[in-house]
């Protein structure tokens, strides 16, 4: 079937912006039929869809498409199964209602969806890259699926995307997901299917998110309450004499400066709520720190049961 979608393309031209035009093959389940669909890049200034350009109901899957670049477009109810999409690149553009399932996007750009709004869409048990949201805008209501996600936030966490109402499975790692200005971070969104390896949430009220349970005792309920003891605390402690625990102090003062910095931009619309403890998580990059940090939390009361 794959075989034959390809080949009926052969012969027919395929011209910059030719998904703006009806398909030769009609419509397929309601969009435009361009199952199988094959386009290669001639040149660096060729475009699939020029900017500013809008396309929308098209079926893509199995498509080959290579060096996908786009600036400032629109792709609305575009759906591609297991299509084969090499150096994908959109970037300041949205996509809504989009579905993309078990493609094959190998890239080696840092941000395939730079600067990008997506809506209402799925991205499913697609592979090639692990850069899905790096310098993205948003993600709203959609479902991110069975993905390896890294490098959101990194190394500036401002830079995050704005994530709301949106699954998350797979793994997410390396990872700063931080309240910024605008809108509730992570509100109703569940990561409880996601793996997190060394992945940090500064200034997020957990209250509104979904997460495993074994992340619970990682959780700390109303934040505020405790923030200024544990500062206090690693404040104190930065001026012992036991040198891994002068490390951890320091160490923990910075977690703590960024913590704050993120939860300025809260300014009262929603309640701090519980902080997620990304330094006594065990995936996190502080080994050597991590026991003077769990000795601070144990000295002020604030050491998990669990723990």
């Amino acid at each position: 079937m794959t075989l034959e979608l390809v080949k009926r393309w052969n012969g027919v031209s395929s011209e910059q912006n030719a998904l703006l035009e009806p398909s030769t093959f009609g419509l397929h389940e309601g969009r435009q039929d361009y199952r199988g669909f094959q386009w290669r890049t001639a040149s660096v200034d060729e475009r699939l869809l020029r900017r500013r350009n809008s396309a929308a109901h098209i079926d893509l899957s199995h498509a080959h498409i290579e060096q996908w670049a786009a600036d400032n477009i629109a792709i609305d109810d575009v759906v591609c199964h297991a299509g084969h999409l090499p150096g994908l690149h959109f970037f300041r553009s949205t996509l809504t209602d989009c579905h993309f399932a078990n493609c094959d996007m190998a890239s080696n750009i840092q941000s395939i969806f730079g600067k990008c709004t997506i809506l209402h869409s799925t991205i499913d048990s697609c592979t090639g890259t692990n850069q899905w949201l790096a310098g993205a805008k948003r993600i709203a209501d959609s479902r991110l699926l069975n993905l390896t996600i890294a490098d959101i936030g990194v190394p500036e966490p401002n830079d995050a995307p704005l994530i709301t109402n949106t699954t998350i499975t797979g793994t997410i790692k390396n990872c700063v997901i931080a309240q910024t200005k605008g809108e509730q971070q992570l509100l109703d969104t569940d990561i409880s299917g996601a793996t997190l390896k060394d992945v940090a949430f500064p200034g997020v009220n957990m209250d509104s998110v979904t997460y495993a349970e074994e992340l619970s005792p990682f959780i700390l309920p109303d934040w505020q309450r405790h923030e200024v003891q544990l500062s206090d605390a690693a404040n104190a402690a930065k001026h012992s004499c036991d040198r891994n625990i002068h490390i951890a102090a320091l160490t923990l003062l910075s977690i703590l400066k960024r913590e704050k910095e993120s939860s300025y931009w809260i300014k009262g619309r929603w309640p701090r709520g519980s902080r997620f403890l990304y330094e006594l998580h065990p995936t996190n990059q502080l080994d050597r720190v991590r026991p003077g940090i769990t000795q601070i939390y144990d000295d002020v009361g604030l050491l998990p049961e669990s723990f």
